[in-house]
């Protein structure tokens, strides 16, 4: 799932809760996207305890962290992903470890996946999260980044 909230039920018109994801079958859930985080305004916080959250209820989490573009040109890319990557490890106080081999921690990229970002980052992710760029014919490069 792309979302979900921080409660287990109650009257939350159009949020889906862990349980409900898990009863449609699904394991994971992906958490303080960009969009949520800059079109619905989402917080660093309320991102942080979502994922707690979910871990604690059983989920998977892919835990989204990424500058803007205005902050990428300011230079402040690595303070940005601190202050969210430390809003998460705040919140979440056990670790579930065996979720994806031995390690727990995989670093996924979905910021503007291009062929060109892909050869550049490939060395030091564990995948790409395309978006648009899967609709394109670069997507071959794409693939072939991690190949």
């Amino acid at each position: 799932m792309q979302n979900c909230c921080k409660v287990t039920n109650g009257a939350f018109t159009g949020e889906i809760s862990p349980g409900m994801i898990k009863d449609l079958g699904a394991a994971w859930g992906v958490l303080g996207h960009s969009e949520r985080r800059h079109v619905f305004r989402e917080s660093d916080e309320l991102t942080g305890q979502k994922v707690a959250y979910a871990l604690a209820e059983g989920l998977g989490v892919i835990g989204c962290i990424g500058e803007k573009l205005n902050e990428r040109e300011a230079g402040i890319t690595k303070k940005v992903v601190f202050e969210q990557t430390k809003v998460i490890t705040d919140n979440v106080k056990d670790w579930p470890m065996n979720l994806y081999g031995p390690l727990s921690t995989q670093i996924f990229y979905g910021g503007s996946v291009t062929g060109a970002t892909c050869k550049e980052l490939a060395p030091d992710v564990h995948s790409f999260l395309v978006g648009g760029a899967s609709l394109k014919p670069e997507f071959v490069d794409i693939i072939n980044a991690k190949l």
